[in-house]
């Protein structure tokens, strides 16, 4: 999973995971001005990273795995990556970054609002902060749920909330939205390989089904610090 590589389809195991991580660095590439300073929590063997550097940026990664920080560095020597939990490294960057990445990161996280608080401290005025999500109001998660498909681990607790809770968390953390926007609409499982994948991805583009928030089985939210 950490040979992802955005300029070479054929390195990721699906077609599921391509879209997926297509469209969050889409999204991304949005609000990306170089030169920024970046910093990519959960940022793993570098799949927005190093496009980032090579695009002009500054990036600096934080992740838990030592295996995802040696693929990272073969690939790109230079980068700045720290192994650890965000919330409990000491970090000598307050207000010295422009953008913060955490995607597909905020299912783990138990204390958002220290979490989102944390990350407020650590932006530039009028900084934002990009992050994905599993909306928990959504036709595809309430589905599952109800038909037990997803069986989460006894053991640990998964944050998975409706975009109307992070909208209340946004504002007490004392952040703005700048856009959100819904994806992952296709009907088949997420780590697919099947031809269906490009015809539902492109039905989603063509219905502008990113659009439908409330219902959209993921969300990325772009948000200014306030």
């Amino acid at each position: 999973m950490y040979h992802w590589d955005l300029e070479n389809p054929k390195t990721y195991n699906n077609k599921m995971g391509y879209y997926k991580t297509l469209t969050e660095m889409n999204f991304i590439e949005k609000y990306v001005k170089a030169p920024m300073d970046i910093l990519d929590i959960g940022g793993g063997s570098g799949r927005f990273a190093i496009p980032l550097i090579k695009s002009g940026n500054n990036v600096t990664i934080i992740d838990k795995s030592p295996e995802a920080q040696k693929i990272a560095l073969e690939r790109f020597p230079e980068i700045d990556y720290k192994i650890g939990d965000f919330m409990e490294l000491e970090l000598d960057y307050e207000k010295c970054f422009d953008i913060i990445l955490s995607i597909e990161v905020l299912l783990y996280i138990n204390d958002l609002k220290s979490y989102f608080n944390k990350i407020h401290r650590l932006l530039r005025n009028n900084g934002l902060f990009i992050f994905s999500v599993t909306n928990g109001s959504s036709w595809r998660y309430v589905l599952r749920r109800i038909k037990e498909i997803v069986k989460l681990d006894e053991d640990y607790h998964y944050t998975i909330l409706s975009h109307k809770n992070y909208l209340s968390i946004i504002k007490e953390c004392k952040f703005k939205i700048e856009d959100v926007n819904g994806f992952l609409w296709a009907l088949c499982s997420y780590n697919s390989n099947s031809f269906w994948v490009n015809i539902y991805t492109s039905l989603e583009k063509v219905l502008k089904l990113d659009r439908y928030i409330s219902q959209s089985p993921w969300l990325l939210y772009a948000v200014k610090k306030d």
